[in-house]
């Protein structure tokens, strides 16, 4: 999967999780360097949320401007999530835990609800991983 399909699956998920929710697509090296891609606005909640796919020999790719961008959202009481794909699960990352993030070992154990250093929750739908983002819980 590409980080551009990565794209289609979030944008559709939460359109289906949340119909008439708002989105704003971020591409914005120069402008704001390390701002997430996706700017996302459901029921009241509004977050950001930065994609990743995995890349060869497990890495998840982080820019240190995008390092510096969750450490300084979240010092000011932020909630931003990074949402990374691999083999079809999401993995839904807590801003505070995005600095000690760089390869899918770290996070892959919580698949089998195996405890990580790493702040996260993972998912298989896509829909309830969106749902996670803006509530922080899961409903059907």
């Amino acid at each position: 999967m590409t980080e551009n399909d990565l794209r289609d699956v979030v944008r559709n998920a939460f359109n289906r999780a949340f119909p008439g929710c708002h989105q704003s697509w971020v591409e914005s090296h120069e402008t704001s360097p390390g701002f997430p891609d996706l700017d996302v606005c459901a029921g009241g909640a509004e977050r950001k949320v930065e994609l990743k796919i995995v890349k060869a020999k497990g890495a998840i790719e982080i820019r240190p401007t995008q390092y510096r961008w969750f450490k300084d959202r979240v010092k000011a009481g932020g909630r931003p999530v990074m949402w990374v794909e691999h083999e079809d699960w999401h993995y839904i990352v807590d801003g505070m835990s995005v600095s000690l993030l760089d390869n899918i070992k770290q996070i892959i154990g919580a698949r089998e609800g195996q405890p990580t250093r790493i702040n996260c929750v993972v998912f298989q739908c896509a829909e309830d991983a969106a749902r996670y983002v803006i509530n922080g819980e899961i409903k059907a």
